[in-house]
């Protein structure tokens, strides 16, 4: 169990890198971080490594240090060494066996590459590098920051597969702003801005509080400029472009704006229902932080 509780981290001389965050994350769970630049996910990071301490507030983890696999910003690695180096002197670190660390190297096709020093690889080969250097043990916590950066997409679906598969039973917490591919690994998230919390929970949590219920309609007629505006104004339509509009199935029923439409004198040729993602969220709390900060 890891819990924060009104955890604050201020450094000498700046402003407030976190303010009271109070939060929890069981045994196995994986937690997803999510924040743009500046808004305190790697000192979260840091501080459940033991790399830094709260400047208030209470921190509880019940995992040694010893059992925790680190995966910093700037990746950790060293860069006048190979990658098998690397990798055998974390295993060594993590007590890891040969037969894990070969598992890695083939999970993650590293052969073409293994015998390079970490400054002859590009940016993605050496996230890959990083990545493995941090789970080659059998850690219980692992700390993952920006996991997907700089990656092309096989390489992140890969590491995206390997979190979910191989990491399923170690409690995880990881960084990322490619929202894409945390969005079917994380049991929770924390949206963070400037320091300050702005959600934690579940997944379908955030979707039923902040998510919208939208339909796509398909349409054949012709609206005038006047009557797209009284729609949008009055109505709740949102047209994209000539023949497609937008409606919120929160507000009405889908049988209601279609009625609406075919008093235009339109037919329907086609509707398709979704819900709003995590990406769209994840905006609009930071679209609504920075309205409130105005």
């Amino acid at each position: 169990m890891i819990y924060f509780q009104n955890v604050s981290k201020i450094y000498p001389g700046s402003n407030s890198a976190i303010t009271n965050l109070c939060f929890d994350i069981s045994d196995g769970e994986t937690l997803g971080i999510i924040g743009p630049i500046g808004a305190g996910k790697t000192t979260l990071l840091r501080m459940l490594a033991g790399l830094i301490k709260p400047t208030d507030g209470n921190l509880h983890s019940d995992i040694n240090k010893k059992s925790i696999g680190y995966m910093p910003a700037t990746e950790g690695l060293i860069h006048n060494l190979s990658v098998l180096d690397n990798l055998r002197i974390w295993a060594s670190a993590y007590n890891a066996s040969e037969d894990g660390m070969n598992e890695l190297i083939e999970f993650f096709r590293m052969s073409s590459f293994i015998n390079k020093k970490i400054f002859q690889l590009s940016s993605g080969l050496r996230i890959i590098t990083a990545f493995a250097c941090a789970v080659i043990g059998n850690s219980k916590l692992i700390l993952l920051d920006e996991p997907f950066v700089h990656l092309d997409v096989e390489s992140a679906l890969n590491v995206e597969k390997y979190i979910k598969c191989k990491l399923k039973n170690r409690t995880v917490l990881l960084s990322s702003h490619n929202l894409e591919y945390i969005e079917g690994i994380c049991d929770k998230y924390i949206i963070l801005d400037h320091g300050i919390q702005k959600y934690f929970g579940t997944a379908d949590q955030l979707k039923k509080e902040y998510s919208s219920k939208l339909a796509k309609i398909k349409y054949n007629g012709i609206l005038s400029r006047k009557d797209k505006k009284y729609l949008e104004d009055n109505l709740g339509f949102n047209f994209i472009d000539n023949g497609i509009v937008y409606v919120d199935l929160n507000i009405k029923e889908l049988s209601s704006y279609i009625e609406i439409l075919r008093k235009y004198n339109l037919s329907i040729e086609g509707i398709n229902e979704q819900c709003t993602g995590l990406q769209e969220i994840y905006l609009k709390i930071l679209e609504k932080t920075s309205n409130s900060i105005k």
